[in-house]
């Protein structure tokens, strides 16, 4: 299995904190966001190597971030190009350029550089194996549901609801970019883009996919903020304090 971690965003919800520094390294903690992704795929003896995607304007920062901290995974950071936010390829857009530079042959785990958890990713990456999987964690309030996704499962962790930017949920739990495909579920990814698909975020492939195939979702148990804007990163800082 392969992990990518998705970090070429140009923080533009994120104001001044965005302007000069890529909100994935962005500290938390003590350690920059992308950190909690990172050592989570590290922890998988199933994960055998990672990659980073970024953007030419911010590929500086995280090439020596790699290259400082050492891996016990092959890393590499990519450069999709984009020098500003109207070049950006979007989420997608980024997923597809990895896909045709490298064309995996297993599964992969896509993971948000700006995702700050604390829970294990060994039940994702185990469904990963059969079946296209995404984590559900409860946000805390339906507001930052509403800058997510909400979801609907059934009695067998079956996606059959998802809404994503939905400005109405009904509960707290939320679909987050933590997912896993399994090496068949790949190229549905062009076959989305194909019919016209928004590239700038992975939540509307997952709406346009649980339709097609089979998505699970899984409750996961522990901690998450997704440090997109001023106030949640705030709240990361205050959730993950150190001492």
């Amino acid at each position: 299995m392969r992990a990518l971690i998705l970090a070429a965003g140009f923080g533009t919800r994120l104001g001044a904190f965005g302007e000069q520094r890529p909100k994935g390294l962005l500290e938390v903690a003590g350690r920059p966001a992308i950190e909690f992704a990172m050592r989570a795929a590290e922890a998988l003896g199933s994960v055998r190597a990672i990659d980073v995607v970024t953007n030419d304007r911010f590929h500086g920062a995280f090439a020596a971030w790699a290259a400082g901290r050492g891996s016990s995974k092959p890393l590499r950071v990519w450069n999709d190009g984009a020098r500003n936010v109207d070049e950006r390829l979007g989420a997608i857009g980024d997923l597809r350029y990895w896909l045709a530079c490298e064309r995996p042959r297993e599964g992969l785990l896509l993971l948000g550089a700006d995702n700050v958890f604390d829970f294990s990713l060994a039940p994702l990456a185990e469904w990963a194996r059969r079946e296209a999987v995404v984590a559900l964690c409860d946000v805390g309030s339906r507001e930052r549901v509403s800058r997510l996704a909400s979801v609907e499962l059934d009695a067998e962790q079956r996606i059959v609801g998802f809404v994503e930017k939905d400005p109405a949920p009904r509960d707290t739990l939320a679909c987050v970019a933590l997912y896993g495909l399994p090496n068949s579920a790949l190229g549905e990814v062009e076959r989305y883009a194909a019919e016209g698909g928004a590239a700038d975020n992975l939540g509307y492939f997952v709406e346009w996919l649980h339709r097609r195939r089979v998505v699970r979702g899984l409750r996961m148990a522990g901690r998450f903020v997704d440090v997109g804007t001023p106030e949640d990163y705030a709240h990361a800082q205050r959730l993950f304090a150190v001492g």
